[in-house]
Formats: structure tokens, C-alpha cells, sequence
């Protein structure tokens, strides 16, 4: 679909949502920012073509980080086209001090505006730094991965709910408290089931504070509790995963050719369904 590994636009790219008209919108990282995604592009899928929508270096659309290492850690789609943000940054000298934010964007002018600033007490839950995995619920309101910052004295594995009106956390799910079932660290990927719109968020072992995010989680959207989906220990239950990074849900009518439904006449149009 587009090539990152030549030209102007060569580097990563790290997670990615398609808006109602088709378009692809990812985090882009160039090499000279030593592989931290610190734009959004986004592609047309028919041509390939990409364009930068919001640069974390550009002043002109708000707040900006040239005086630290800074990136997007994952993006999602709000219902009118927005896109929200989640951005962690720390200073590379001095005492060590990472922060985490979550921002709005406006998806044709990359203007950013803060939503949540993880450090305001004020706005709820404070000691910890978005991780990769950011996903709307059909309310509107905003899931958000999070992990302990450098500066946090204990674990904060926690699964954020960020009011989308006014950037208040809550924490949904407590991934170091055993009270909520089954523990986990270093969060990565969200997804949302249909059905009931329960939670799949990837995780690793909390027996080791370094172990790759390995186990599949399904959590109950109104309390939190958590149930274990998939181990990847488990080898009744397939191959072992590598490190869980994103994670998607395969819609109902499909199969492992594709999807059943009946093909839309629109290209572009989303097998999910159209956008409510």
C-alpha cells in the first residue's frame, strides 16, 4: 500500500486507524528522531500517497517537544473524524522524569490540543505514562494503556478511562491489584469487542517487571475484572506469542478468506460497518 523503507517519508510507522472516508492514519517515525514516532501521516489507500498530518516538532499546531525525547505511543479515531493522541516524553539528562499526555487533533489541520496532562492531580489518576494501546468505547469515552513512570515508587499497570469532555482518569483496571483478578505489566494493544464491549488489552507476566507483553486479557467494561483470554505459555492454546503490539477483533462474518458479508459497492466503505 506505501513504503516506508525510501524517500522523503523513510522510517517506522507504529500502530494505525482508517477514517469513514478510507484514509489511513499512522504514527510515522524518521530515523534522525532515532526511531520515535513523532509525526501522524496518513495515507490514501488508493494511491498511496502520504502527508504529514501533525508534527510534534511543529510549533504551529500546538504544544511542542525539541527540548526532549518525545512520541506518539498510539492513536484512535473518534466518531466526528478526530483523532486522540497519546504522547510520552522525558528529558534525557538530569534526573530521570518521564510524562505522559493525551492529546486531541484536528485530522486536516493537526492543530493538538491537551486533553489530559498525566501530571495534573486534578484530572484524576497521576504517577503513570501512556503505553502503546488507545481505543474509543461507543460512548465516546477514551481507553488508554498506561505503565509506572520512572519517577512512580510503585508499579502503575493501569487501564485509563479518559472523560473525553474534560480529560478526567479513572482507572478502569488495576493490573497490580490481584482484588480485579489476574495481574499483568507493561500493557500494550486495545481492542473492543462488540458484544457487550468488553476490553482485550495485551500484557506481560508480573513476575517479571521485564517480560514481553505475552498474555491476552478480556476485561468487564463496568468493573474492571479481569479474566485471562489467552497464555501464551500455554501451548494447548497455539503458538506462542512473539510481543503483543496491537491487537484487533475479526468481525463475525468472516472466515479466514476474508470477510462473508456481501461485498459493498464502495470500495472504501469499512467491512465494520458504517460509522454511527
Amino acid at each position: 500500500m506505501s513504503d516506508f523503507t525510501a524517500g522523503v517519508f523513510r522510517g517506522d510507522v507504529f500502530g494505525s486507524a482508517v477514517d469513514a472516508s478510507g484514509r489511513l492514519m499512522t504514527n510515522w517515525a524518521q530515523p534522525q528522531f532515532g526511531g520515535a514516532p513523532r509525526s501522524i501521516a496518513r495515507i490514501d489507500t488508493r494511491t498511496g500517497t502520504r502527508i504529514v498530518v501533525s508534527d510534534l516538532t511543529n510549533p504551529a499546531q500546538g504544544d511542542v517537544f525539541n527540548c526532549c525525547v518525545a512520541y506518539f505511543t498510539d492513536l484512535a479515531l473518534e466518531k466526528t473524524g478526530t483523532i486522540v493522541a497519546s504522547v510520552t516524553w522525558f528529558v534525557p539528562v538530569g534526573a530521570g522524569r518521564d510524562v505522559g499526555d493525551v492529546y486531541r487533533i484536528d485530522s486536516n489541520t493537526g492543530q493538538r490540543s491537551l486533553l489530559s496532562d498525566f501530571t495534573n492531580p486534578a484530572q484524576g489518576a497521576t504517577g503513570s505514562v501512556p503505553s502503546t494501546g488507545i481505543a474509543v468505547e461507543t460512548s465516546g469515552q477514551i481507553l488508554v494503556d498506561s505503565h509506572g513512570s520512572a519517577i512512580s515508587p510503585v508499579p502503575k499497570n493501569r487501564l485509563l478511562r479518559i472523560d473525553p469532555n474534560t480529560g478526567n482518569r479513572a482507572v478502569l483496571s488495576d493490573f497490580d491489584n490481584a482484588a480485579q483478578a489476574p495481574l499483568g505489566s507493561r500493557l500494550s494493544g486495545i481492542a473492543l469487542e462488540a458484544r457487550a464491549g468488553r476490553i482485550i488489552v495485551g500484557a506481560g507476566n508480573p513476575a517479571s517487571t521485564a517480560a514481553d507483553p505475552t498474555l491476552l486479557f478480556r476485561i468487564d467494561p463496568q468493573t474492571g475484572q479481569r479474566t485471562l483470554l489467552s497464555n501464551s505459555s500455554d501451548p494447548k492454546q497455539g503458538p506462542p506469542f512473539v510481543w503483543i503490539s496491537e491487537i484487533a477483533v475479526v468481525p463475525e462474518k468472516a472466515n479466514d478468506a476474508g470477510f462473508v458479508a456481501a461485498p459493498t459497492t464502495n470500495s472504501l466503505a469499512s467491512p465494520f460497518g458504517p460509522v454511527k
